[in-house]
């Protein structure tokens, strides 16, 4: 999830400076200035490969990661960052998952999840454990598979988040994700330095050589990385240039749309397997 269930602001930190560098996000931008109307409330960037709209973007997203993840009938899956239902809706309906854990951070999200999935028919088939997912426990005994979309890079540690998965999964279970990597671009420092301003941690960001590094220590094997930079990111900073878009909202899309243009942040989809050591 890239965004919470509560308002934003931006908190100068000096009325003199005037530079974007010297705002400070209060909070993460609330899910219903993306959603808009309708019932869905998406919360991640969108694949805007095909979609025209943001809910269309959203879903077409958590699709590419469910088929990437390879859910079928009769799977376990934990999900990390589970938002308010849609993607834990999808991932029953849409794929028939046997089970699914939610692990939301925001316990506000985390309850709506659950009333809306009440309302679906589907509490029998999935559970949402609201706090902080590095110290919750997620579930008990392994699960075929773990899917993370638009969180991981929130985590202060990704060795530390990808040894949770590790510890959560089955041998030979699918670890699925969407990630922000830095990139060779010229404006990859500048990357680091506004990463803190979207709640993204500056040492969270990393070059894909790393990531591969922290997955083989985590025991994962079979490591995937599909590019889908100008589809996310590219689609995500177009479609905010829209008129009447929030404030963060599109302070989001033009930071992550001049960054994706510079090469220097490449949005990812990765997949892995966990090894039998």
């Amino acid at each position: 999830m890239i965004y919470s269930s509560t308002s934003f602001s931006l908190i100068p930190r000096s009325p003199a400076l005037l530079s974007p560098m010297t705002f400070v996000p209060a909070f993460v931008p609330p899910v219903d200035a993306l959603n808009r109307g309708g019932d869905a409330l998406w919360g991640n960037l969108g694949d805007w490969s095909r979609a025209s709209g943001y809910a269309e973007a959203a879903e077409a997203l958590a699709l590419r990661l469910g088929h990437a993840a390879a859910l079928g009938p009769g799977q376990r899956v934990v999900d990390v960052g589970s938002g308010a239902g849609d993607q834990l809706r999808l991932w029953v309906r849409r794929f028939g998952v046997a089970h699914v854990t939610g692990v939301e951070k925001d316990v506000s999200l985390a309850g709506r999840a659950r009333e809306r999935l009440a309302g679906w028919g589907l509490a029998d088939r999935v559970r949402v454990v609201a706090g902080e997912a590095s110290v919750s426990p997620w579930t008990e005994g392994p699960v075929d598979a773990v899917v993370a979309l638009d969180a991981a890079y929130f985590f202060a540690s990704r060795s530390a988040f990808l040894g949770r998965c590790r510890s959560a999964l089955r041998t030979e279970g699918v670890l699925a994700l969407t990630d922000l990597l830095l990139g060779d671009g010229p404006a990859a420092r500048l990357a680091r330095g506004v990463s803190p301003l979207f709640s993204v941690p500056r040492g969270g960001l990393l070059p894909e050589g790393r990531y591969r590094a922290l997955l083989a220590k985590n025991g994962f094997e079979e490591v995937r990385i599909e590019d889908r930079t100008d589809d996310v990111l590219g689609g995500f900073a177009r479609w905010t240039r829209g008129g009447g878009r929030d404030l963060a909202l599109a302070a989001t899309g033009r930071v992550a749309g001049l960054l994706a243009r510079s090469e220097s942040l490449r949005y990812v989809v990765v997949t892995a397997r966990r090894g039998a050591g």
